[in-house]
């Protein structure tokens, strides 16, 4: 859940460092670090959501109100390696994310990230369907009554224990209206150094 959060705030610090002045030269690399990051929380979501579920399939252990633990199923696992193979496959995602960048300049992440964005958004268009969850615009002075969904709507200032809330939307939030990830035939891509997210590529000579 940390690691959720903390990557939504750095979501909406790119987005909205993307509409400062004088970074015009960066805009590609922050929609690009924008759509890493998006993907991320996404991938996220997924995984809370399964293990949400496999939670509440667990069955009480036997005699006492108390629930079993559950270890997670080995194929949902698989079966997230096998999307992030997707975007692998499409959008170089992994090989992006897990380089280190830092000896490279602007010019050369913002193009690297262009290919990694165009591919990403095509696997998540096919596989998703999300919309903003705030259909209004961002600036828009909205006020949150009390018991507001927190999933909704995350508030940042000073605020009073509550009291009503009102501000302006400053990242207007994405939700999945539909799912359709794909699903693993019955042999899953496995070896003795665990999932196989892409294949290790040979150059016959």
């Amino acid at each position: 859940m940390r690691r959720f959060i903390i990557a939504s705030v750095l979501l909406v610090a790119v987005n909205g460092g993307a509409l400062l002045p004088g970074l015009e030269t960066y805009r590609g690399l922050l929609a690009g670090v924008s759509a890493l990051l998006a993907v991320h929380i996404l991938i996220q979501a997924v995984l809370q959501v399964r293990g949400g579920r496999e939670t509440k399939e667990a069955p009480a252990a036997e005699g006492s109100g108390a629930v079993a633990a559950v270890k997670r199923d080995a194929r949902v696992d698989a079966e997230i390696a096998h999307f992030l193979g997707i975007l692998q496959a499409k959008g170089r995602f992994l090989d992006f994310v897990m380089d280190d960048i830092t000896s490279y300049n602007n010019e050369q992440v913002g193009a690297a990230a262009r290919v990694v964005h165009q591919g990403c958004s095509k696997v998540i268009s096919e596989y998703f369907t999300i919309a903003p969850l705030h259909e209004g615009p961002e600036g828009d002075v909205v006020e949150l009554k009390p018991g507001y969904n927190p999933a909704e709507y995350r508030p940042a200032g000073k605020l009073a224990d509550g009291a009503q809330i009102r501000g302006n939307i400053v990242h207007r939030g994405w939700k999945a209206t539909e799912v359709n990830l794909p699903r693993l035939a019955e042999t899953v891509a496995e070896s003795d150094k665990g999932f196989v997210i892409s294949p290790a590529e040979v150059e016959v000579k």
